[in-house]
């Protein structure tokens, strides 16, 4: 378990809650007092952690709120305070202890034989029962099993890992891929593989889509194993906001072959919070919602996302969206009862991004009503936005604009010396006699 505390700069421990926002990599503090210096200093103080992203933002009627998204999956948070102020502890285990546990804990159930399943098994319970010895001897007298020799030359792999020798137990797993490719016991290698990290192999190393169609046209009792365990792997992988987009989009598959099988709900709506959570731009943020919209429904944080992007959708000017994504938390009978709802202000932030989505539109009338209605629910005015002033250095670029001006001011000074020089009589002389010289013309 690795503990890691984080000081708040000038907040009170007392004033400051904590709301999961259910993808494992976020938590989501609100504090009811706070001020915009205290803010910056927030901001300050959490740009010497590279690995940790952070998000501090005021909320309507005093406070501030902040989601911060850390590297490893959380296990638990809690406030605590010292000299310096409210401090944050975090708990969270470390990658590797998650793998081993997962690998002690789900052991294959089903194998291609019958008659020596039993055996296979008493060797797992072996296992179970920390007679690591006993069930080694048991897994190598069964790989002589033609039928078991791929399932047992996997367990082998995997207590070379649990036992600390990783070397060993990706040179198994690569042997396995080598020879037993072809097999399920395969499949199961090269998962092993990539969340090992076996060679440096990363996440988009694998051909997933070849893996995702195997797992699901795969016959009998095995096959929901294995789904199981290509589910435990999409989770322990997508740590960031282009792996969490690589496996939603695997769901696209379905087109192609109806007997893909699809993601629950459950994991299709962590990896959505993640991919949006974890984006580090507005325009990621955007394009997930985009290609993904469909897992807002029934998500138990669909308030909060909603929020995160309306808030990239404004910054983008797609003011129609805006308005579109903000309406069900303005009229929605739920809002109030979401995961952390009341203590964010939810309702309060929404009004006033509608009222900036309005006032971006050229809508004043539509802005006006907003206000109002704020005003009458929370009994306080609604602070808006200034229009920017908008000047010549806005669209033309610093050195052009100097040349500009320089222009300008010789153009002036030449039309001042041209005013001052002597004006000539013979130019009208000469134009006189020319006239009186053409036929009919005055001599």
């Amino acid at each position: 378990m690795i503990t890691s505390r984080f000081l708040l700069p000038g907040a009170t421990a007392g004033k400051i809650k904590i709301f999961d926002s259910r993808n494992d990599f976020t938590l989501l503090l609100v504090s009811q007092t706070g001020s915009s210096a205290q803010i910056q200093k927030l901001r300050e103080h959490f740009a010497q952690y590279p690995a940790v992203m952070v998000s501090f933002l005021a909320v309507p009627q005093g406070g501030w709120e902040g989601a911060i998204t850390f590297s490893q999956k959380i296990n638990g948070a809690s406030i605590g305070s010292s000299k310096m102020g409210a401090t944050l502890k975090v708990r969270a285990s470390p990658l590797r202890s998650e793998l081993l546990t997962h690998l002690d804990k789900s052991p294959p159930r089903s194998v291609p034989s019958r008659y020596t399943g039993a055996k296979f098994r008493n060797a797992e319970r072996q296992l179970e029962a920390g007679n690591v010895r006993r069930a080694t001897q048991m897994f190598i007298e069964l790989g002589q099993d033609y039928a078991l020799r791929s399932w047992s030359s996997l367990r082998l792999a995997d207590l070379d890992l649990m036992l600390e020798n990783e070397v060993e137990a990706c040179r198994s797993y690569n042997h396995l891929l080598e020879q037993e490719g072809h097999r399920i016991a395969g499949v199961l290698a090269e998962l092993r593989s990539v969340a090992v990290g076996c060679d440096d192999k990363k996440t988009f190393d694998i051909n997933w889509e070849e893996i995702v169609k195997r797992i699901s046209f795969a016959d009998g009792p095995v096959s929901d194993y294995l789904w199981g365990e290509y589910l435990w792997v999409a989770d322990f992988l997508a740590q960031t906001h282009k792996e969490a987009l690589h496996f939603l989009s695997l769901e696209e598959l379905k087109e192609e072959d109806p007997r893909v099988r699809l993601l629950p709900d459950a994991l299709r709506q962590k990896l959505f919070s993640r991919a949006i959570y974890m984006a580090s731009t507005t325009f990621d943020v955007v394009r997930g919602y985009y290609r993904y919209a469909g897992a807002l429904e029934g998500h138990p944080d669909k308030n909060g996302l909603r929020l995160e992007i309306a808030r990239a959708l404004l910054d983008l000017d797609l003011l129609d969206e805006t308005e579109k994504i903000l309406q069900p938390l303005l009229r929605g009978s739920s809002a109030s009862t979401a995961h952390g709802w009341k203590e964010r202000r939810g309702l309060a932030q929404a009004m006033v991004l509608t009222a900036w989505t309005y006032q971006a539109l050229g809508q004043p009338v539509m802005m006006e009503a907003m206000a109002k209605i704020y005003r009458k629910r929370f009994k306080r005015g609604l602070k808006m936005k200034k229009p920017t002033s908008v000047t010549l250095s806005d669209f033309v670029f610093e050195e052009e604009l100097k040349e500009l001006r320089k222009g300008i001011l010789n153009l002036k000074k030449t039309i001042r010396a041209e005013g001052r020089k002597p004006k000539s009589l013979i130019p009208k002389y000469d134009a006189a006699k020319a006239q009186a010289e053409q036929p009919g013309g005055t001599k």
